[in-house]
């Protein structure tokens, strides 16, 4: 925020007299919206306003000299059943 200082706020206030104070503020923010129910080393899941769970996948890093397409997509599926075990409820 810029602010006409007040002992040179007058009617020539546009003259080179005039002398400025800024002060920084901080916006108001809200609350976490979509707080993680779950973080881990491939994916995080999220819970929604509406009470819904959303996954979502972490970068992954292909050029690990050991990492195969099926190892990745066993270890996602484990984490996700880890994920969802206690956050989802059983019938």
């Amino acid at each position: 925020m810029l602010q006409l200082d007040a002992e040179a706020a007058t009617e020539e206030y546009l003259s080179s007299d005039a002398h400025y104070t800024f002060t920084e503020t901080l916006a108001e923010t809200r609350g976490k919206r979509n707080p993680r129910v779950y973080n881990s080393c491939l994916l995080t899941v999220t819970r929604w306003d509406d009470g819904s769970l959303h996954p979502y996948l972490k970068p992954v890093a292909m050029e690990s000299h050991d990492f195969t397409v099926d190892g990745y997509a066993l270890a996602v599926c484990n984490e996700l059943r880890q994920a969802l075990t206690g956050l989802v409820e059983e019938e």
